[in-house]
């Protein structure tokens, strides 16, 4: 039914011809460009650095005339955002760099200028792991192309109102298909040629792929089985020292059999270390396996599994601390030493497999203190193996422990918790603890919220939120290492109490604020704190009049900004008698 031979669109009207091939596209816009009386207007685009012709988003030189139809290929990045691409508008006219388009049923006319286009590499930054964006080069034209007819294949992404179809010699899978979905109506297509059967081509393998996906759609169910097995596949990772042991095992091989070629000193240092590492990680781990079974055959998903979790938190911060304290200071530590360079060049790259393998391993460990997480631990381990693709060490990226610190494995131990908790919460180290706190804490010993809280830079917020993980990690440093616990510092006097017992005592505001060498708005502040609790009442500081004007400024402006009140009254009233009457407020309100 939308089959119309020879139709011919109202100029008004705005429709697009979609075709199968350039040249037909071309040659119509050549025709109807040319069949419009005005003079010709020619617009070359400038391009800078490295653009590739191929990206070109339009054409490098634009010929358009007034009464030119013609498409938008840009969407408004102003906060008008007058057009959009795709959207099709006639050329009215040109004033200076301005083209002025009008949109069918709009009432003012777009002003186009020039706008830039970016050719960008993208890549990673070595420290963040973020994505980051270098401009190569730039093109810059007015965001159009002539618009009588455009390719089904350059229609892409686009809808119009009003399409004419010529798909009588559509060559690709699905370009019928394409041509016909551009419109937003039914009604809006008009079909220039008939489209025969030859010219629907379906890929055979995108349809068999289709249908398998629709006779396999996953339930709930399914999804949350394939979720339970994939993180339980990372937690049986987790333990799997498989590839560890391969290294040390390559390893020993090649002392076996160039001990001649390679020194005692090596060796004897090799085997100390291989019988520590089957002690203290590879028998330990081996027994986690029956438990996991236990913990995998309970209904939770490992990540909801809060007794799996715990668990895995303590293994955590066992084995983190074993490969990264302990056996990569060992690994490092073997002298490879050998004339046969061939030999020698073996054994290095065993023990460099080996180092990585203890590296990856710890920062798996090391995003499990926090409990287990599918995301936090597989970002942690690919952020460790491309550390090492670009032959970083880990271990560089975290903060040295500075000279004469009292505690350096404390030190170490805070900073790797925050590693974790910026890493899980997705922002700055410094946001979650700041080096200078880590400091204080290292050197005070805080193990309780009291002594936390007056470590510089915990304010409530901090110490609700990672309260109790501090005080864990300082407890247990204390604990292994025997430290007794320090005295709590004598507490500072209340500053408001003893501003409230010299009132009551009989002085006046002036007087105490003379005796205490403060000022008397920081006086009267310490006696709203009494007015809020009730123990004074504001009649003995304001009249009722004063009560009655400062109380209406804060009502009427719903409002209790103390700077927005000052700024209102002036000097007419201190800080201090602002303060007292915003307390009194609240006492009428309980």
């Amino acid at each position: 039914s939308r089959y119309i031979p020879g139709f011919q669109p109202d100029v008004d009207d705005a429709y697009i011809t979609l075709t199968s091939h350039n040249a037909s596209s071309y040659d119509l816009n050549a025709q109807r460009l040319e069949s419009l009386p005005e003079r010709v207007r020619t617009f070359k685009a400038k391009i800078v650095g490295d653009f590739p012709e191929t990206a070109y988003p339009t054409e490098e030189t634009l010929e358009f005339k007034k009464g030119a139809q013609v498409l938008f290929v840009r969407n408004d990045l102003s906060p008008e955002k007058r057009y959009f691409n795709g959207k099709i508008g006639k050329i009215i006219r040109f004033a200076g760099d301005e083209i002025f388009v009008r949109c069918k049923d709009e009432r003012e006319d777009i002003a186009v200028t020039p706008v830039e286009w970016q050719n960008i590499k993208y890549s990673i930054d070595e420290e963040t792991k973020e994505i980051k964006e270098d401009v190569l080069g730039t093109f810059t034209q007015y965001p159009l192309k002539l618009a009588w007819a455009i390719t089904i294949h350059k229609s892409q992404g686009l809808t119009f109102d009003r399409v004419i179809i010529d798909a009588r010699s559509a060559f690709a899978h699905g370009q019928v298909y394409v041509a016909l979905s551009r419109c937003r109506s039914f009604e809006g297509i008009v079909l220039s040629s008939r489209i025969n059967p030859s010219s629907v081509k379906t890929d055979v393998v995108v349809k068999a792929y289709t249908e398998k996906t629709a006779r396999n759609a996953p339930s709930e169910a399914h999804l949350r089985q394939s979720k339970r097995e994939y993180q339980e596949t990372l937690v049986r990772e987790l333990f799997d020292f498989g590839a560890m042991n391969s290294h040390l095992q390559g390893l020993r091989r090649l002392f076996q059999e160039h001990s001649s070629a390679l020194s005692a000193d090596g060796l004897s240092q090799f085997n100390t270390l291989v019988a520590k590492i089957g002690a203290e990680v590879l028998s330990i781990a081996q027994k986690f396996a029956p438990q996991l079974h236990a913990y995998f055959s309970q209904p939770e998903l490992p990540e909801e599994n809060e007794s799996l979790r715990e668990r895995l938190r303590k293994a955590g911060g066992y084995f983190s601390s074993k490969l990264n304290s302990e056996f990569l200071a060992e690994v490092k530590r073997i002298d490879l030493i050998s004339d046969d360079k061939a030999v020698l060049k073996r054994a290095r790259q065993h023990l460099q497999n080996l180092e990585e393998e203890v590296l990856i391993k710890h920062a798996c460990f090391l995003a499990c203190q926090t409990g287990f997480s599918a995301s936090v631990y597989t970002r942690a381990k690919t952020n460790a193996e491309l550390d090492l693709r670009e032959g970083k060490d880990v271990r560089s990226t975290a903060a040295e422990v500075p000279k004469d610190t009292p505690h350096p494995d404390l030190y170490t131990r805070l900073l790797e918790w925050r590693s974790v908790m910026a890493e899980e919460l997705d922002t700055a180290l410094h946001e979650v603890l700041p080096t200078r706190s880590v400091q204080e804490m290292v050197r005070l010993l805080p193990i309780d919220r009291a002594s936390l809280k007056k470590i510089p830079g915990i304010g409530k917020g901090k110490l609700k939120r990672f309260g109790a993980d501090l005080i864990g990690i300082v407890e247990k440093y204390c604990a292994e290492k025997n430290i007794a616990a320090k005295p709590p510092e004598p507490s500072k006097p209340n500053t408001k109490q003893i501003s409230f017992d010299l009132y009551k005592s009989g002085k006046t505001v002036a007087q105490i604020a003379a005796e205490r060498n403060l000022a008397v708005s920081t006086i009267e502040g310490h006696l709203a704190y009494f007015i809020a609790r009730r123990e004074l009442d504001i009649s003995e500081f304001l009249t009722k009049e004063q009560v009655e004007e400062i109380s209406r400024f804060f009502e009427e402006r719903n409002t209790d900004s103390l700077a927005d009140a000052k700024a209102h009254f002036g000097e007419r009233f201190l800080y201090g008698q602002l303060r007292m009457v915003l307390e009194h407020l609240k006492t009428k309100a309980v």
